[in-house]
């Protein structure tokens, strides 16, 4: 329409480009230890220190950017995450852990030892949450021992991993305790 505008009045005819302002709907579902969904979550996103939306059930329409996802429960801690919105919707699942006066929970780890490792790969050790965002990797050792720590009560998916390849995988539980977890892979 500028082009044309430009080319009807006589200017240059050199097209401007208007700048292009894109939306995306973030909808937040919010979950408990155990894989319960949270009825009554209420979510908020940042810009900053800039509040720029807020729900208590429902959805979030914003402009594309980065913010930070603060989700509350009655009952439960607070979760703040970090969130690109570069899509017209983006669904977004937070784990929530109940809340707790004082102290906070002790970090969990998994542990564990890789056998069957014959050759000079790098071998990482990865666990995803299964709900939620986030992740912790560590490197295996030459003899496949690894150690993952400062994890959440959670359920992770944990993965063996050399180069592009996944060697082996497990879901995994840190409710209530640390877990020891051995994997035994085939490596050529």
């Amino acid at each position: 329409m500028i082009c044309a505008l430009l080319l009807a009045a006589n200017l240059s005819p050199e097209c401007i480009s208007a700048p292009e302002h894109r939306t995306g709907i973030v909808e937040v579902f919010a979950f408990d230890a155990t894989g319960a969904r949270l009825p009554n979550v209420r979510a908020a996103l940042y810009s900053g220190k800039d509040l720029v939306a807020s729900m208590n059930k429902g959805l979030i329409r914003v402009p594309y950017g980065r913010y930070r996802l603060r989700v509350e429960e009655l009952g439960f801690a607070f979760r703040e995450v970090e969130l690109a919105v570069l899509q017209q919707e983006l669904t977004v699942r937070v784990e929530l852990k109940i809340g707790t006066l004082g102290c906070a929970s002790e970090p969990r780890s998994i542990s564990g030892r890789i056998s069957g490792l014959t050759r000079e790969t790098e071998v990482w050790v990865k666990a995803v949450p299964l709900r939620g965002v986030g992740g912790f990797e560590t490197r295996a050792t030459p003899r496949g021992f690894y150690l993952l720590a400062g994890l959440e009560e959670s359920d992770y998916v944990v993965m063996v991993v050399a180069e592009k390849a996944v060697l082996a995988q497990q879901v995994v539980s840190t409710l209530n305790a640390n877990r020891q977890m051995d994997f035994a892979v085939l490596s050529k």
